[in-house]
């Protein structure tokens, strides 16, 4: 609004000066010169009026046009009007009959020129002369071109004037200032001067436009071309002119026209085409709209792809339109920080809505360009973004889940081997105790009762390990649907007879790698599970199949890697878990059951046995619905082994062999040594490598077998194998650890050709491995 005030008032200032300019250049003319506005209103007429038609001035410019011009010559003059408003530059002659204030009619030559101006002040310039008695018409046209040379003098235009026949060209100062020269740097001019200085690549259409109006085809010349500056650039020129005398058989005789340097507006329209062409290969949206209607003025190629509409369409639109997201009332305060200049642009995100009523999330950079009043925005489409920050928020939750679970295995197998210590001496001390007491007695029955809680101690030590997967195992290649056939008797009664249970088991099922144990301790935890959830009736599937996992199935989960892997499938048509229990369900001790009823460790052992075994594990539940457990394991290449033959039965424990037994822990070391002294073996015990190695020096007699923990302090079990058998070669080993395997695994002591106690054991169990070692040795 303000700009459009100044406009008006620059308007009409340069209108009072050029009338001013005016009343002093053509006071005393003869002719009459009219300014008329864009509504054909006079705003000005020249003091010749009077002199010409016999009207006041005031009385004239009170005066329709309409009223004094013959009502034949109207239509005439109707039509050429409307030519001329509707063009800048545009002109016309005709001759029309104007009406004197005496009541007579005179004919007057009509000249019409649309002169524009850089504030658009538009004057239709309108020269009339009188033209009854032919000799005032040679004087009429000196004075039109006066005044109008006059009038132009304020536009920044050079003049020109061409006596066709002769080829001479006049030309003003201005005319040569536009090329960077003077007038008398140019002397003469002629037409070849003018086809010297114009660019070869326009000077065929701009002489055949000047050909046009000297033979009559176009009522007047104009024409944009280059023509040579003097610094050595190139000048656009729009140049415009008519004939303004001809012979009586219509030869014309002299051209008058002017030059207009339009070097800007060139410049500005070729930067607008590159804009336009950068916008409509520009993959973003780009949108144009107007700072007070807020109505889009051009959107590019982008937008009306991804938009779904034509341009015509979206030019009806306004930003609002697109974003379901803002009000008008939050959109205007995004735009007020651009409109005060507080901000260059301001980001957003919202989304926007396509023709189809979809919709999609955009990221919106939004500038203002004050010279033009417009706002420009550029829009990214985030939708793929968005659709990476969810899966990576997926993948970092699986990861920070992940780690939970590690840093409670970790803390599982750190406490292992304490652990397994001190059940190894209790359940040691009862087995001991219990040899010494009547088995009828009170006695007898309290140490066996500390024998069973030691021994389910154990087990839930091995449940902890399993999670950890820390636990020692034995894997073989195995065939799941075997196995699983195998056991549908033992699973039938385990869930009892209110819940059904169907196989579904691939045909022609790849073999997997995986202790037949394991498969066992997954199977049951999830049936029990299963069992559990289903209230009253209800039906559990056990699937297999084969499966080919790429890289974003598998996911952040490893040491799982794509690849071809067995399905294990476990599904029950039970309660089913809402979201806030499947985040915790894989943590230790983290049970939904009564107290009492379960330890939280089932599927704990579940998800450690499958990670240990390279696998991954998925579930899918919903309250009411059921829960699914999916399990894989990679698949193996090799075919099945033959199962393994069942223990001999049990042999003497008892032997007279010397065993030599290394254990920093005290207790366990007395305990050892007192049930194997017992049991007839001799016995040499030390508390560390250093004591050990000396007896192995010292020692007379033989010695049979090496007893000794993995980790002690000086040397570990390792270390202390190697350096015996320095001193006493051939002499086997039989190690015990309440570690877990990945620890003896750093000591580089698991292996297939090791010999291996789990800590806890009984002194029967420790016995028994002992005489299989020693029965194992060459004769």
């Amino acid at each position: 609004l303000m700009q459009a005030q100044w406009e008006q008032r620059s308007v009409a200032q340069e209108r009072a000066a050029h009338a001013r300019r005016l009343e002093r250049i053509l006071g005393g003319s003869w002719g009459i010169l009219s300014l008329l506005d864009e509504k054909l209103e006079r705003f000005y007429v020249s003091p010749s009026v009077t002199a010409v038609l016999g009207y006041p001035r005031e009385e004239y410019l009170a005066i329709r046009y309409e009223d004094l011009v013959h009502p034949e010559d109207l239509p005439r003059l109707r039509e050429s009007l409307a030519e001329v408003t509707a063009r800048q530059g545009a002109a016309q002659t005709l001759l029309v009959r104007a009406r004197k204030a005496s009541g007579d009619w005179a004919w007057l030559e009509l000249q019409l020129t649309n002169l524009l101006h850089d504030l658009d002040a538009a004057a239709l310039v309108v020269h009339a002369r009188d033209v009854t008695q032919a000799k005032e018409q040679q004087e009429i046209l000196r004075k039109e071109r006066l005044r109008l040379a006059n009038v132009l003098l304020g536009t920044g235009a050079g003049m020109w004037e061409w006596e066709i026949p002769t080829g001479r060209l006049a030309v003003d100062e201005r005319w040569a200032e536009l090329l960077g020269h003077t007038r008398h740097e140019l002397e003469p001019v002629s037409l070849e001067t003018w086809e010297r200085l114009t660019h070869p690549d326009d000077l065929i259409q701009a002489w055949g436009r000047v050909q046009e109006h000297l033979a009559g085809r176009a009522e007047y010349y104009e024409a944009e071309f280059r023509m040579r500056h003097k610094g050595g650039h190139w000048v656009w020129i729009l140049s415009r002119g008519r004939v303004v005398d001809r012979t009586a058989d219509g030869q014309p005789l002299h051209m008058f026209g002017t030059h207009i340097d339009i070097s800007a507006r060139k410049a500005s329209e070729s930067a607008e085409r590159l804009f336009a062409t950068v916008m409509d290969h520009a993959r973003n949206e780009i949108y144009v709209f107007d700072a007070d209607t807020l109505r889009f003025v051009h959107c590019n190629r982008a937008a009306q792809e991804n938009l779904g509409y034509r341009s015509e369409e979206l030019a009806a639109l306004s930003p609002l339109e697109l974003k379901p997201e803002i009000s008008p009332e939050d959109f205007q305060a995004i735009l007020h920080p651009l409109r005060t200049g507080e901000k260059d642009f301001v980001r957003f995100e919202t989304v926007h809505r396509r023709k189809d009523g979809s919709t999609y999330p955009v990221e919106v950079y939004l500038s203002y360009h004050g010279p033009t009043h417009h706002f420009v925005a550029v829009i990214n489409d985030i939708t793929e973004m968005r659709r990476r920050e969810e899966e990576r928020e997926r993948l970092e939750a699986q990861l920070r889940q992940s780690q939970k679970l590690e840093a409670v295995g970790r803390l599982a197998g750190g406490i292992a081997h304490d652990f397994n210590n001190m059940l190894s001496v209790i359940l040691g001390t009862a087995e001991l105790a219990m040899a010494e007491v009547e088995p009828e007695s009170n006695l007898y029955n309290a140490l066996a009762e500390i024998s069973s809680a030691a021994q389910r101690s154990a087990q839930l030590t091995r449940q902890l390990l399993a999670f950890s997967r820390r636990q020692l195992i034995r894997p073989q290649i195995l065939n799941l649907n075997d196995h699983i056939s195998g056991q549908e008797k033992m699973f039938r009664r385990l869930l009892g007879e209110d819940v059904e249970i169907r196989m579904e088991l691939r045909a022609g099922l790849w073999p997997v790698f995986v202790d037949p144990s394991q498969v066992d301790q997954i199977l049951a935890n999830l049936l029990v599970n299963a069992r559990d959830a289903i209230e009253g009736v209800g039906k559990i599937v056990i699937q297999t199949d084969n499966v080919r996992l790429d890289e974003d199935r598998i996911g952040e989960a490893p040491p799982a890697k794509a690849g071809d892997y067995v399905l294990l499938a476990v599904s029950d048509t039970g309660v089913g878990m809402d979201p806030e229990i499947l985040d915790h369900i894989f943590e230790p001790f983290f049970t939904t059951k009564e107290v009492g009823k379960g330890t939280g460790l089932g599927l704990a052992t579940v998800y450690g046995i499958v990670r240990q075994n390279g696998g991954l594990i998925r579930v899918y539940s919903e309250p009411g619905v059921g829960s699914t457990f999916k399990i894989y394991l990679p698949r193996h290449p090799g075919a099945q082994e033959e199962a393994e033959p069942q223990e001999a039965s049990e042999g003497p424990l008892t032997g007279t062999e010397t065993l030599l037994l290394v254990e920093d822990e005290e207790q366990i070391l007395e305990l050892a040594a007192r049930f194997l002294r017992s049991a007839g073996y001799r016995v040499l015990t030390a508390e560390t490598p250093s004591k050990a190695l000396e007896i192995a020096r010292t020692h007379p007699g033989p010695l049979d077998l090496l007893v000794t923990d993995v980790v002690m302090p000086e040397l570990n079990g390792r270390e202390l194998q190697e350096e015996l058998q320095r001193i006493r070669p051939g002499v086997p080993t039989l190690f015990l650890s309440g570690y877990t395997s990945d620890i003896l695994a750093q000591r580089g002591v698991l292996g297939d050709q090791v010999q291996y106690l789990q800590k806890p054991f009984t002194p029967r169990t420790l016995a028994r491995k002992i005489r299989e070692i020693l029965d194992q040795r060459p004769s």
